[in-house]
């Protein structure tokens, strides 16, 4: 009786630690000759959703650190179809200024959001991607060689300007490029 007491005991406070805990790295690696599934997200002002499947002889290397900012670092290499969808996000609502003028427009949205997605399918290949999101900063580095389709977009928005873009690559392929928007601009560049 006495042992039950002190399982019971320990469990209820192992529980309640439990919520004081959390994660701040999540890092993992497969190699797998047959197929996997991978699916990460993380959600707030900072935001990263992440889905890779393969199929055949494939290594998959993924990391996501969010212990102060937001990283993640994706590796791909498949001999045979592969599938990823990476999405992230970052929005930034300014406070609201207390010496504003009492007859501006109320309905005006002060949010600035930058969001960079990658997405499709390669009957072989290699896929490799890099996303960071710091104060204001919203970077991603992509880097893409095998043959299939696949769509590249990014879109920053603020209260008094919008920028979007969208590039596709279908067939064979060999894709580079760095995105990196602070919350007023948005740069591209594509090797």
């Amino acid at each position: 009786m006495k042992m039950k007491k002190i399982l019971l005991t320990t469990g209820i406070v192992c529980l309640a630690l439990a919520g004081w805990i959390s994660a701040d790295l999540i890092s993992s690696s497969i190699s797998v000759d047959g197929s996997s599934w991978i699916k990460s997200s993380v959600t707030g002002d900072r935001s990263y959703a992440g889905l890779m499947f393969t199929t055949d002889t494939s290594t998959v290397t993924r990391s996501v650190d969010f212990s102060k900012a937001l990283d993640t670092q994706t590796r791909i290499s498949s001999t045979g179809p592969l599938g990823v969808s990476e999405y992230s996000k970052q929005t930034n609502a300014p406070k609201d200024e207390f010496w504003r003028c009492l007859f501006a427009r109320s309905d005006t949205n002060p949010e600035q959001r930058n969001e960079i997605e990658t997405r499709g399918i390669l009957s072989s290949g290699n896929y490799t991607g890099v996303r960071g999101l710091t104060e204001n900063l919203t970077t991603a580095g992509t880097d893409i060689n095998g043959n299939g389709l696949m769509s590249l977009s990014k879109r920053s928005e603020s209260m008094n300007r919008s920028q979007e873009e969208r590039s596709v690559a279908a067939g064979r392929m060999n894709v580079s490029e760095y995105v990196s928007s602070s919350l007023t601009h948005l740069q591209i560049l594509i090797i």
